[in-house]
């Protein structure tokens, strides 16, 4: 799944600019991720997240409201 995910980063340049092909590859038009691939992919990252019982910041909240400020 890296190298998929890798694959697609590395098809854009800039501000989200497509990438033209180099050599004789031609472009990445298939799907991604597979539904199977996405439920396994969503199941690795909801195990990597470490829950605390900590209270968060609310981080999010405040960068929002900056937003909508600007």
């Amino acid at each position: 799944m890296r190298e998929i995910r890798l694959q697609w980063l590395s098809g854009f340049t800039g501000k989200n600019k497509p990438a033209r092909p180099t050599g004789d590859e031609p472009p990445l038009r298939a799907e991604l991720f597979s539904a199977a691939q996405m439920e396994q992919h969503g199941k690795a990252l909801a195990a990597a997240h470490i829950l605390t019982p900590e209270h968060a910041s609310d981080r999010l909240l405040v960068r929002l409201t900056d937003n909508e400020r600007t």
